[in-house]
């Protein structure tokens, strides 16, 4: 193959990873591409019987595999001027090409989305790396191959702790040079093409950014290489990786792959499941779940489990629970012998238990319950462990449980489910004094509907109501575990945002404001409204009266500077 040749093999390929950078992006699929059977013969030539993987890819979402394409010729020509082996750079394409394979399993509107993603959808998104994990790993892909993919997507939170362990200048050993390599391919080539929700940057608006995040997201080292890659002609590098691709690559076997099956997991969306929702569940219940397995030694002690006993989790975990660890007696306060003992019916003789007992908690206190299990069998119907699952049946517990109905009644607001002005009025100082006294930063974000009343007029107050209610569920949605969403009085709502600063108050404010007018509400039409917002810091010496003062002032702005948008007032870090 001549230099020619070579050349136009390159400007065919949709690639912005090439030496000019100047192609423009490309969406791959289309019967009608000219370039179709080329891009159909490199997958083939570098994956193999693998292939169907990346096409099916394709089929689901054509930019992505566009994308990836790009970056994994991108990859090769920088895995030949680091003159890398040929196992490492054979390893780097093919990660390269699959590493977003997992997109195959986010839903269609969420990838298909042409604003920014928000809350569950950018959750959702966030999901493929696992998802990809999952499908490469019953492909039978390599331990090599599934921790290139694994921890490329760890360069936000990973690399820079792995950086700190490693010391300033050292690249850090916990993550491959495959996979530094990778994130910087990938960066760059999502910046340098456009997307949907943006407009695509220039090269060096792109390399600036990574040069930007050299430390933190990725390899300062690297970076500079990259940068040279990306900036200098090297006429020379795409010829060799044109033959490379075209004449040289041998499918059989698959490089990253291995010949053996790997048992399929359980499914990422039932991991996602089984973690975060199930979690949620048990810490939220009024029960204590007690799990344990085949021998009795305890799983998961929840903190409902935790209140009744008045023993914490960390110190039951994986010790072998009986009736005397958890303090169960007779109704008449005797000891449960082995026979009427329910853990050990259900561990021993298999026997789902359902009975009123006596507690003993390690406060001595005798609380009646009522004590009630669920064996847990496999495929094969052999006995796994079980579910303990303990009630409060005092009237004690019915007087908390009503105490708790009050007191979220008394600090609710009844409509939007949000906290209430006079729960607002309570926690606001507290929220000022903890945050003075602590040096941390706090901030507190005040925003309203805007041309609310317009909305009243022209579709009535129902109307008006959902509206607040979905303004105040996406408040709720994009708040934090510490943080206070109340409603403030009419149309409007303050944020009280724990640890931090004015500049992160202000990014999250934004985020709001671009989710509520982009999210249409069905009794006006299905219109989309939007929202004004004021942002300030806690600083020394104020009181819950200033901070609310300074926020109000930075709204007032908003508003007089043509609403939707967001002003901040004090300090920025």
């Amino acid at each position: 193959m001549t230099a020619h040749m070579a050349d136009n093999l390159m400007q065919s390929v949709p690639t912005n990873l090439n030496t000019s950078y100047s192609s423009p992006p490309v969406t791959v699929g289309t019967p009608a591409r000219k370039s179709q059977p080329l891009e159909d013969r490199l997958i083939k030539n570098r994956l193999g019987i693998y292939s169907a993987l990346f096409l099916a890819l394709r089929a689901k979402h054509p930019p992505t595999a566009a994308h990836c394409l790009r970056v994994a010729l991108g990859v090769s020509k920088w895995a030949a001027m680091r003159r890398m082996t040929e196992t490492e750079r054979e390893l780097l394409e093919v990660a390269a090409l699959l590493h977003d394979l997992g997109k195959l399993g986010v839903p269609d509107r969420v990838l298909q989305k042409t604003e920014e993603l928000i809350g569950n959808e950018q959750s959702l998104m966030e999901l493929h790396c696992e998802l990809a994990i999952e499908v490469l790993a019953g492909a039978g892909a390599s331990p090599a191959l599934i921790e290139v993919i694994r921890t490329y997507r760890s360069r936000v939170d990973g690399y820079a702790n792995a950086l700190q362990d490693s010391g300033p200048t050292a690249a850090p050993a916990q993550l491959p040079l495959a996979s530094r390599m990778l994130a910087i391919a990938d960066a760059f080539d999502s910046m340098t093409s456009e997307q949907p929700f943006r407009r695509a940057m220039s090269r060096e608006m792109a390399i600036n950014e990574l040069f930007k995040n050299a430390g933190s997201q990725f390899d300062a080292t690297l970076i500079r290489e990259f940068s040279q890659l990306v900036t200098q002609p090297l006429g020379e590098l795409d010829t060799l990786v044109g033959k490379r691709w075209l004449n040289e690559l041998t499918p059989y076997p698959t490089p990253g792959f291995c010949d053996t099956s790997a048992p399929a997991s359980s499914g990422a969306m039932q991991t996602l499941i089984d973690t975060l929702y199930h979690h949620r569940l048990l810490e939220a219940m009024n029960d204590a779940a007690i799990y344990v397995d085949f021998d009795g030694r305890v799983l998961t002690w929840n903190r409902a489990a935790e209140k009744l006993t008045g023993r914490n989790s960390a110190s039951m975990l994986h010790q072998t629970l009986s009736a005397e660890v958890i303090g169960l007696k007779s109704l008449g306060g005797g000891r449960l012998f082995e026979e009427r003992c329910p853990i050990r019916q259900a561990l021993k003789a298999q026997v789902a238990v359902n009975q009123n007992l006596l507690l003993v908690n390690v406060d001595r206190r005798k609380l009646p319950v009522n004590f009630n299990t669920l064996l847990v069998h496999n495929a094969k119907r052999e006995l796994c462990g079980a579910i303990f699952m303990i009630r409060d049946t005092s009237e004690k517990a019915d007087l908390e449980e009503q105490v708790q109905n009050l007191h979220e009644m008394a600090t609710t607001d009844n409509l939007t489910n949000v906290s209430n002005r006079a729960e607002l009025s309570r926690y606001l100082p507290e929220f000022v004094a903890n945050h003075l006294s602590s040096s941390q930063s706090g901030s507190l974000i005040i925003c309203d509907i805007d041309h609310f009343k317009r909305i009243n007029d022209t579709y009535g107050h129902p109307a008006g109501d959902e509206a607040l209610v979905t303004f105040a569920s996406i408040l709720k949605q994009l708040s934090r575990d510490g943080d206070m969403v109340a409603r403030y009085g009419g149309e409007e709502f303050v944020l009280l945002c724990a640890n931090c600063d004015n500049a992160s108050a202000t990014s999250r404010a934004e985020n709001i404001r671009r989710a509520i007018e982009a999210t249409p509400v069905a009794a006006i039409s299905s219109q989309c409204m939007t929202a004004s917002f004021g942002v300030t810091e806690i600083q020394l010496g104020d009181s819950d009266e200033t901070l609310l003062a300074r926020a109000d002032r930075a709204l007032l702005l908003a508003k007089d500077s043509g609403r939707n948008r967001v002003v901040q007032l004090g300090r920025c870090f």
